[in-house]
């Protein structure tokens, strides 16, 4: 993972901070990438 790993969002581009408080970002790409595999993970223990 990258800088901001365990924070929502802090770290995604800017280094300003707490850029999240002061305006809302678009998800990081590695948190839709967690979350994906997370999902896919699931499926694939349900089908064995």
């Amino acid at each position: 993972m990258s800088a901001g790993n365990g924070s929502l969002g802090n770290g995604s581009g800017d280094d300003s901070g707490c850029s999240v408080a002061t305006r809302p970002q678009p998800t990081p790409w590695w948190a839709l990438a967690g979350a994906l595999g997370l999902a896919v993970a699931r499926l694939r223990r349900r089908e064995r």
